[in-house]
C-alpha cells in the first residue's frame, strides 16, 4: 500500500476529532489544515489562544494556560471521548507524554509505549514504518516483543493486512557474541508460529463474512419475492439487522501459544502475552471485518457466542485433525473468555472479561456463579459495585435452581414446599434457566467441572 492508497482510504472512513496539544507553530497548523481540506479531521486546537487566533481563523479553540494544561485537556478529552487522535504540538515530548500515563487522568493502556515512524519514499511502492526511534532507549527482548506487536497492530489498522518485519541488527546470522542478533533469532521463531496463525485467522475471517454476506443476500431476495412475511407486512427490517462473527475458543488459542500459567492452588492465570495475543487476535478480525464492510450496505458486529453444537464438533474435528496441539482441557470449547470449567479465581474471570469485553461490539456475558442467593442486599451491591467498577459490560449473577418431582423451585436438598427431594436442577446456559438433565453431553461434563463461589453464613464479599 502507497500514500495516494491510504489517504483513499483515510478519506472513506467517518471524520476524526483531533486534539492537538500546543499548535502554537507553523508546520502543526500546516499539517492540521491540511487535513481538515482533505476532509480527515476536525481539529480542536488546545494552547495559548491569543496565539492561536492569530495564525489561524479555527473555530474549535480551547484556551490554556501552559503546555502542561494543554497537554491535560487534549489528553483528558480522548479519556472522555470528545477527541479520537492526539497530536503532540509544540511542547516537550515529555510534557505530553506525563499527560498520557497519569495514572488517573491519563489514556495508557499496557505497560509499553513505543514510538512509530511511518513514511513514503518516492521511488519506493509502498510505505515503511520504523520503531522504535524515539522513546525506547534500550529494549530487551520482551520490550523489543511488545514493540513489534504495536507496530504490527499499527498496520493492520491502517490497512496493511500481513505487515512484514524486519529486525536490525550488524549482522545477518545469529551471532553468540551479538546480543541483537541472538534476539532477533528468537523472536523471529516467536512471530513466525504467531503470525501463521492471524494469516489463516484472517483468512477464515473473510471466508466466514463472505458466506454470511450470501445468506444475506438470499434473505433480501426472499424478502422481495414475499416469501417472508414478517419482513413484508414490516415487523422485521432487514436494514437494521446485523451480520455477526461467532466467536468461541479463545482461552483454547491462549493456551496453545503457552500463555497461561498456574500457581500452587491450580488456578489458572493469563499472562501478560495472553492480553497482547488477544489484542492481536481481536485486531485481525475487526481490520478484516471493516475492510470488508467499505462497500456494505449493512452493519457487522463481532459476538462471543454459546455455540453449543459447534464448540462441539470443533473439538471432536480438532481431536482428529490435530490430536498432538488440540487442548482438551474441557470436553467442548469453551464460550467465555475463560470457560467456566477451568479452574481460577473470581478476581482474574473479572481481570479478563474487563480486559476483554471491549472486542466483542455484539455482546459477550460474564457468568459469576455463585452456590446460592446471596445473604442480604450489601453483599449483592458489594460485589456488583466491584464488577462494575473494574469495567466489565455485561455480567449475571448466576445461581443454581432445584426443583423436586412437582417443580417446585427452591435453593437447597430439600423442597420447602412439599418435603421432596431434588428432581433436577436449573441454571444459566446462554440466556435463560434451563434444566441440566435436557443439555447436551458434552456441556453436562463441563458442567461437572465448574465451581460456584460460597457467600453464605453473611460473610462479607470482598474481592482483590
Amino acid at each position: 500500500m502507497n500514500f495516494e492508497i491510504f489517504l483513499e482510504r483515510a478519506k472513506n472512513c467517518p471524520k476524526q476529532r483531533l486534539a492537538v496539544a500546543s499548535p502554537e507553530d507553523e508546520s502543526v497548523l500546516d499539517a492540521v489544515l491540511a487535513a481538515e481540506r482533505e476532509g480527515l479531521i476536525e481539529a480542536i486546537l488546545i494552547g495559548n489562544e491569543e496565539i492561536i487566533r492569530k495564525m489561524t481563523h479555527s473555530e474549535k479553540i480551547v484556551n490554556a494556560q501552559s503546555t502542561e494544561e494543554a497537554a491535560a485537556l487534549a489528553v483528558g478529552m480522548i479519556r472522555a471521548g470528545e477527541a479520537d487522535i492526539l497530536m503532540k504540538g509544540l511542547l516537550d515530548t515529555r510534557t505530553l507524554l506525563r499527560a498520557v500515563v497519569n495514572s488517573e487522568t491519563g489514556i495508557r493502556e499496557q505497560k509499553l509505549l513505543s514510538h512509530i515512524t511511518l513514511f513514503s519514499l518516492p521511488d519506493f511502492p509502498r510505505l515503511l514504518a520504523a520503531s522504535d526511534c524515539a522513546m525506547v532507549i534500550s529494549p530487551g527482548i520482551e520490550e523489543k516483543r511488545s514493540i513489534i506487536e504495536n507496530a504490527a497492530l499499527f498496520m493492520r489498522r491502517i490497512g496493511v493486512r500481513n505487515p512484514k518485519i524486519a529486525l536490525i541488527s550488524a549482522t545477518e546470522k545469529t551471532n553468540p557474541k551479538l546480543p541483537s542478533s541472538v534476539e532477533a533469532s528468537e523472536l523471529t521463531d516467536h512471530f513466525r508460529n504467531e503470525k501463521d496463525f492471524m494469516v489463516a485467522l484472517r483468512d477464515l475471517t473473510e471466508l466466514n463474512l463472505k458466506a454470511l454476506d450470501v445468506v444475506r443476500s438470499i434473505i433480501v431476495r426472499n424478502v422481495e419475492k414475499g416469501l417472508l412475511p414478517n419482513y413484508a407486512k414490516g415487523l422485521i427490517d432487514i436494514k437494521t439487522q446485523y451480520n455477526t462473527i461467532g466467536v468461541i475458543g479463545i482461552y483454547e488459542a491462549i493456551k496453545t501459544f503457552g500463555y497461561v500459567k498456574e500457581d500452587e492452588f491450580g488456578n489458572t492465570f493469563y499472562t501478560d502475552e495472553a492480553f497482547a495475543f488477544a489484542k492481536k487476535l481481536f485486531s485481525v478480525i475487526h481490520t478484516t471485518k471493516d475492510h470488508f464492510a467499505l462497500d456494505k450496505d449493512y452493519m457487522i458486529n463481532v459476538e462471543a457466542i454459546p455455540g453449543e453444537s459447534a464448540a462441539a464438533k470443533m473439538q471432536a474435528a480438532d481431536e482428529i485433525l490435530y490430536p498432538e496441539t488440540v487442548v482438551k482441557d474441557l470436553p467442548l470449547y469453551g464460550n467465555q473468555f475463560i470457560p467456566l470449567g477451568i479452574k481460577t479465581t473470581l478476581h482474574e474471570r473479572i481481570r479478563i472479561a474487563s480486559a476483554f469485553d471491549e472486542y466483542c461490539n455484539g455482546g459477550s456475558i460474564l457468568h459469576v456463579n455463585i452456590e446460592a442467593p446471596f445473604q442480604n442486599k450489601e453483599q449483592a451491591w458489594n460485589m456488583l459495585d466491584y464488577i462494575t467498577d473494574q469495567g466489565v459490560t455485561y455480567f449475571a449473577f448466576n445461581t443454581k435452581i432445584q426443583a423436586c418431582e412437582y417443580n417446585h423451585a427452591f435453593f437447597g436438598k430439600k423442597c420447602p414446599e412439599c418435603g421432596g427431594p431434588v428432581a433436577t436442577e436449573y441454571t444459566r446456559i446462554v440466556g435463560f434457566y434451563t434444566p441440566i438433565k435436557t443439555w447436551s453431553k458434552k456441556r453436562k461434563e463441563e458442567y461437572e467441572l465448574r465451581e460456584w463461589e460460597d457467600f453464605s453464613n453473611e460473610q462479607e464479599v470482598r474481592v482483590g
